[in-house]
């Protein structure tokens, strides 16, 4: 990971112990809302999500603060400055969903969600989560002030993607 100054263009490399756990995987990262910790997956070999782990490091010191072991495939950033770890919920066959753990930088449990991906808006009032398991690209707003939800469908390819004043975009 590199950290570009764009005051003065000057480069920092942070270290960190980030691995793929897959040949043909990458790594996940997430930052905290002051950019003082970074949130990614690490694995010490590529067997699978089922070894990999999340690991929140301190950018300034370059050192490991937290780790969470295990079951780890991916991470997700959100606007608030938390983060949404995705690993295996249970499910099994066509549309099994995946457990998304809504965690803060101490690793604490926010809130679990059970879909196939998940997009906060900027103003962290909704949660988009997709439905994996549905023939139709199928979605679910959850509006985290009020605790409501609402699904939705759409046909074709279904890409979400936040506007500035509030709107979903679907393309």
């Amino acid at each position: 990971v590199a950290i570009v100054d764009l005051a003065d263009g000057s480069v920092r490399r942070i270290t960190g112990p980030f691995r793929r756990s897959a040949a043909d995987g990458g790594v996940s990262l997430a930052w905290s809302s002051d950019g003082s910790r970074l949130a990614g997956t690490d694995s010490d070999d590529e067997t699978g999500p089922a070894r990999a782990r999340v690991r929140i490091i301190d950018v300034a010191a370059d050192r490991t603060l937290r780790t969470l072991e295990g079951g780890v495939y991916s991470l997700i950033g959100l606007p608030t400055g938390e983060l949404i770890l995705m690993r295996d919920s249970g499910e099994r066959g066509a549309g099994a969903r995946h457990l998304g753990l809504r965690l803060d930088f101490d690793l604490a449990e926010k809130a679990r969600y059970l879909g196939g991906g998940w997009w906060m808006s900027r103003d962290a009032r909704y949660l988009l989560q997709a439905d994996p398991s549905q023939a139709k690209a199928r979605f679910t707003l959850i509006d985290l002030r009020s605790g409501t939800s609402h699904s939705f469908a759409v046909d074709g390819p279904a890409t979400p993607q936040w506007l500035s004043d509030a709107r979903l975009a679907i393309y």
